[in-house]
C-alpha cells in the first residue's frame, strides 16, 4: 500500500500534535507559568518543520522506507542509529 504525500503529512501531523498535546502541556505550564504560550508556539513550530520535512523527503524518495532513505541520504552508519532513534521514540 502506498501512501500519498497527503496522507504521509495527516499522519505524521496528528503524531507530531499528539506527542505535543501530551508531553509538553504538563511540564511547560509547571515551569514557564503566564509564559506557557510561548513553549507551545515554540513546539507547534517545530513539529510543523519535523512533518514538512518529512513530507518532502518521503515525496523525494516515493519508492523507498524510512530506513533505507535516511541510509541514502545520512550514509549507512548515521542513518541505521537516526532509525534507531525513530523506533526508540515510538516505543
Amino acid at each position: 500500500m502506498k501512501l500519498s504525500g497527503l496522507q504521509i503529512f495527516w499522519l505524521m501531523f496528528s503524531f507530531e500534535t499528539g506527542n505535543m498535546l501530551l508531553l509538553t502541556i504538563s511540564p511547560s505550564i509547571l515551569e514557564a507559568n503566564q509564559d506557557a504560550w510561548i513553549s507551545f508556539i515554540i513546539a507547534s513550530v517545530s513539529g510543523l518543520l519535523i512533518v514538512f520535512i518529512s513530507t518532502k523527503v518521503g515525496l523525494l524518495y516515493p519508492n523507498l522506507t524510512f530506513i533505507e532513505y535516511t541510509k541514502v541520504i545520512l550514509g549507512k552508519w548515521l542513518g541505521t542509529v537516526i532509525a534507531i532513534i525513530y523506533f526508540a521514540q515510538w516505543y
